[in-house]
């Protein structure tokens, strides 16, 4: 039997605006996120933020092992300035397994293990390469405690 954290809600989601700080990373490297984060949460609030939610947007698949990591908030369609180092990406809209984590940021590996280990085994298979981790206002980033979301876009395997 799955627990609660391995069964996800299924919800069909618009698509969404998202600026932040990109990089790219591997799995050698992507002990770097946290230093991203903290140059993200340390600028100035992003004019059309809403507020809210932060999110960590994996994306951009090149190699097996390697990927961008957005550090971002989402705002609006409209083009305002952003500050320099900072991107605007687009999230498609469509199906997303949604699965909720009490646990530490630091065990997010072991739980990207049981979200990809659910869809494996389940009726859907990723859509889209794009993963979002949703940061709401109970997370305390000094501490990395107060749960997150992480959601990925899937369709119905044929």
């Amino acid at each position: 039997m799955a627990d609660k954290k391995t069964t996800p809600e299924i919800a069909t989601c618009p698509a969404r605006h998202f600026a932040g700080i990109s990089a790219r990373y591997s799995h050698a490297s992507k002990s770097g996120i946290p230093d991203q984060w903290r140059r993200f949460n340390s600028g100035a609030p992003l004019a059309g933020a809403v507020p809210g939610a932060a999110y960590g947007i994996v994306h951009n698949f090149i190699e097996p092992d390697q990927w961008d990591y957005v550090c971002a908030c989402e705002v609006g369609a409209s083009q305002e300035a952003l500050p320099d180092g900072h991107a605007r990406l687009t999230v498609p809209g469509g199906t997303f397994a949604i699965f909720h984590f009490d646990e530490p940021i630091m065990r997010i590996d072991a739980a990207m293990g049981a979200v990809f280990g659910w869809i494996g085994a389940s009726d859907y298979r990723p859509d889209g390469g794009v993963t979002l981790e949703r940061y709401g206002p109970g997370f305390d980033p000094a501490t990395g405690t107060g749960g997150y979301d992480i959601m990925v876009r899937v369709a119905r395997r044929a």
